[in-house]
């Protein structure tokens, strides 16, 4: 896109505005269309379900009523084998939604019979026949339309079955258990059916017509299908929904069986088992027998007419963003001509041609003015350069000099470690890290006769190169002043005044120094402002030594300080250290403070000087983390082994 003339991009982005803008408009009214389409089908298929399913349960009550009515009678008074004849007779005959009837008496419920009694009409052709169930080893006292109503007591619907011993046709049946209370005893006397044959449902089920494949289908409470698409699923036991769902791999169908066989009511969306295409699934009860209406919604019918509607739209609109994009392009090429011969001037001085000529540019809109500009910006960047080379000269110099400073500095300070490699009676070591190129602090040691040391630390209260030269004329002063005079009080007095003397700056350095005898380990030390080092021995705790008064060096002339005086036993360590340790800031401004320093030293306390300084540098790094240095971080630790051996 970077490559791309102003025109081109200027042709883009009105294209992709454009487009854009088309895409929001057509997506916004394409869904808005669909959500409208699917809430009128579901509407639509809500009312086509509820009221197929308010006719089949209209047919269920009026089939009820005449079973109700002789399971009342008789339960209220005897009635004779000829009576129920004629009362079923005239029931099937009567009732074009019935397929047959029967009254299936226990064993002696009927006192003229005393054999299985069951008379069952029903429709052959266009007359009523009769055949006795108990009859040709049919034995209905087994059948579950006998026996379950028996059982439960109250009336029930079973689940279709094909009747062989009486109808034989598929049915399902309703069953009304009839009981008499004699001397106190509830007796039972028969079960009185109803038959429905599954046809006559079916073609109730079969006029719901939804689109081109859209269907409707029946679930008993057991999840077996009564009507369906598919012939082979009616009736089947052994292939019920659940089984379909295992099949098709389609969990969603089984959540479908769960909730038809519960007796709820809603809407699904699903892949069809048989196409594999979404489907939306409208399912509500059958109140009557516990079954459950399902209507078959497919959704590539459903929203056909609005994906030709949309491709019809989409070819318009292409048309017409392709119109768009030339009339675009022709605009773009007129109105940026000037453009192109200032982008050539421009790149003529880009390459530092700056005595190139532009182009003449008579009108005075925004092109006018950007040509005016370049003029001015032509004259003004040989003028910028001129000072840029000279800028650039001096601040090379400069950081020369930096390096050259860092170098020096760096070589004022002792670097080689072990240091006095044929003295045994001690170890020091020391580091100095600078938060700019040259730094404030300083430390240093050295042997002043064969049996005393001397060694400081100090901070310098700025940074920089300032703070590099004051570092210099303290370290300077310190060594050549402790040369000649072994009190530490009266070093730190005299290196005061020096620096004190003609102070305009007023800068002034904390600064702490000692001298050790290493025959006895007496450390008679002094300080000027300075944190506290800490005395480390085995099978104590760290402690900060005990410090006597005294105000920073170079703050004023004449100030006093004092001395104080320790015995260090073998193997004691001092660790020296400047502000920047305990004062180093992690991301989130926490201080690494005196506590974790404290606790770095007694866990490593055992470690040699070299290894109690890296991991002291190590943690502070480590809580730093990625923020930046504030301040110059300094070390010195110093071990002593104890009296050397004559």
């Amino acid at each position: 896109m970077s490559r791309l003339s102003f025109g081109a991009r200027l042709t883009i982005y009105i294209l992709f505005a454009t487009i854009s803008v088309f895409l929001l408009v057509f997506g916004y009214n394409y869904t808005r269309t669909e959500q409208t389409i699917r809430e009128l089908s579901r509407e639509s298929a809500r009312y086509l379900a509820t009221g197929t399913v308010g006719r089949i349960e209209q047919v269920l009550q009026r089939v009820e009523q005449v079973p109700r009515y002789l399971a009342a009678r008789l339960t209220a008074n005897d009635i004779s084998p000829q009576e129920v004849e004629t009362a079923l007779k005239d029931f099937v005959s009567s009732n074009p939604d019935v397929y047959g009837a029967t009254v299936a008496f226990a064993q002696g419920g009927l006192p003229e019979v005393d054999k299985p009694y069951a008379p069952y009409f029903y429709k052959k052709g266009n007359g009523v026949q009769m055949v006795q169930l108990g009859n040709e080893g049919y034995q209905y006292w087994y059948q579950d339309w006998y026996m379950l109503p028996r059982q439960a007591g109250k009336p029930v619907w079973s689940e279709p079955y094909f009747d062989t011993g009486g109808g034989d046709v598929a049915m399902t049946t309703f069953s009304v258990p009839v009981y008499r209370t004699i001397k106190g005893k509830k007796k039972f006397l028969a079960v009185i059916t109803a038959d429905i044959a599954i046809d006559w449902l079916k073609r109730i089920v079969q006029d719901i017509k939804i689109y081109e494949t859209g269907y409707a289908f029946i679930l008993t409470s057991n999840a077996v299908f009564v009507v369906d698409q598919n012939d082979d699923f009616i009736m089947r036991s052994d292939h019920t929904i659940y089984e379909l769902a295992i099949e098709a791999e389609n969990p969603e169908l089984k959540t479908l069986g769960y909730r038809m066989t519960a007796g709820k009511s809603g809407i699904m969306s699903m892949l069809s088992p048989k196409t594999k295409n979404a489907v939306e699934v409208l399912y509500t009860p059958i109140t009557v027998n516990g079954w459950s209406l399902g209507v078959v919604i497919p959704e590539d019918e459903l929203f056909s007419e609005l994906h030709a509607q949309s491709l019809t739209i989409l070819f318009l609109a292409i048309s017409g963003i392709l119109g768009i994009a030339v009339l675009v392009c022709v605009v773009a090429y007129n109105a940026t001509r000037p453009l192109r011969a200032l982008s050539a001037s421009a790149s003529e001085i880009s390459e530092g041609h700056l005595d190139v000529g532009l182009p003449s540019v008579s009108r005075m809109d925004e092109i006018g003015r950007l040509a005016l500009s370049f003029e001015e910006m032509r004259t003004a960047l040989k003028e910028y350069i001129e000072d840029l080379t000279n800028t650039t000269a001096a601040k090379e110099r400069i950081e020369s000099e930096l390096k050259i400073a860092k170098t020096i500095q760096a070589n004022f300070l002792p670097k080689r470690f072990p240091p006095f490699p044929d003295r045994g009676e001690f170890d020091i070591f020391a580091t100095l890290i600078p938060a700019r190129e040259v730094g404030g602090d300083l430390y240093d040691f050295f042997i002043l006769d064969d049996r005393h040391l001397f060694f400081s630390v100090g901070d310098v209260s700025d940074k920089g190169v300032p703070a590099a030269l004051f570092m210099a004329v303290t370290k300077t002063l310190m060594k050549g002043i402790a040369e000649h005079e072994r009190d530490p009080a009266q070093i730190l007095y005299r290196v005061n005044d020096e620096l004190a003397s003609d102070n305009d700056s007023c800068m002034f350095v904390t600064l702490f120094c000692g001298v050790l005898d290493l025959h006895t380990g007496e450390l008679v030390y002094s300080n000027a402002g300075h944190d506290a080092p800490f005395l480390i021995r085995e099978n104590e705790l760290v402690g900060a030594l005990e410090l006597p008064p005294g105000l920073v060096l170079g703050a004023m002339q004449g100030a006093l300080y004092q001395n104080r005086r320790i015995t260090l036993t073998a193997n004691d360590k001092l660790l020296l250290f400047t502000d920047g340790v305990t004062e180093a800031m992690s991301t989130d401004g926490e201080l690494f403070s005196m506590e974790r320093l404290s606790a770095v030293a007694s866990k490593n306390a055992d470690k040699s000087i070299q290894e109690l300084t890296d991991c002291v540098m190590s943690a502070v790094q480590s809580h730093a983390e990625e923020a930046l240095q504030s301040d110059d971080i300094t070390l010195l630790a110093l071990h002593w082994h104890g009296r050397p051996r004559d």
